[in-house]
């Protein structure tokens, strides 16, 4: 299963950097922060698309993937910023840490479409890319 999705991922990717090259406007996807997500087991920056061109590249990319992986619920471009491990703090200490994070919540970010990787990963800190969209330029 994990090496078909690999192929799958690299005909999405050539496919992508094919309609990339005919499109440079639209390698790009602005993300702005609507606030943080969580607990019970972690903390994530929440985010949107900035502009309507934005969702629709997003959206489309999602579609791309679908074909991958069917998804049940839409894409919820998210950043996680940590998880309570090795056990969860008291609901107190995760509230005041949710008040503070939302204090200020404007994050804004950009995702580069040139650099979408195909990872695999053996655990939460080791990722190891295995082809990338620029490569197929």
């Amino acid at each position: 299963m994990i090496e078909q999705s690999s192929l799958l991922c690299q005909d999405i990717l050539k496919e992508l950097a094919i309609y990339l090259n005919k499109h440079p406007g639209q390698s790009r996807i602005a993300l702005k922060s609507i606030g943080f997500m969580g607990p019970p087991i972690g903390i994530a920056v929440l985010f949107i698309p900035s502009t309507e061109k934005d969702y629709k590249i997003l959206m489309n990319l999602f579609e791309l993937f679908q074909k991958i992986v069917k998804l049940s619920k839409p894409v919820k471009p998210h950043l996680s910023l940590g998880y309570f491990l090795p056990e969860e703090p008291e609901s107190k200490k995760k509230l005041d840490l949710l008040k503070v994070l939302n204090e200020n919540p404007n994050i804004e970010l950009e995702l580069d479409l040139w650099e979408l990787s195909y990872q695999k990963f053996t655990d939460m800190n080791t990722y190891i890319t295995e082809f990338q969209t620029k490569e197929f330029k």
